[in-house]
């Protein structure tokens, strides 16, 4: 029951901030890419044994570097990075791990 109100609130959270950054297409693979690379990432630390925590820790690492890799390749090959798909990114790095953190799902 907790973890359900958890999703409740999250979901509202996010609903009541105005985030124009998803009306924008590259935001959005931003996100999404992110939050994959989370995802996978976790699940093949857990696969291989590592702790639950470490494997949360390192999944969101990874994808964040991957993003602040994608934004130092655009701030050297376009003349600027952009700091909201740093924020796309973020949100979907934590995106990516929710559904294990929240409800220890096993994918």
């Amino acid at each position: 029951m907790k973890k359900l109100i958890l999703t409740i609130l999250l979901a509202l959270s996010l609903n009541a901030q105005d985030i124009p950054l998803w009306e924008q297409k590259d935001k959005q693979f931003h996100f999404t890419a992110s939050a994959g690379i989370s995802a996978l990432t976790t699940e093949i630390f857990v696969y291989n044994g590592t702790s639950q925590i470490k494997s949360i820790l390192y999944g969101i690492g990874v994808s964040l570097l991957v993003g602040l890799a994608k934004e130092a390749y655009d701030q050297y090959s376009y003349g600027g990075a952009d700091i909201e798909d740093g924020y796309a990114d973020v949100l979907g790095a934590v995106g990516g791990i929710t559904p294990r953190l929240v409800y220890n799902w096993e994918f």
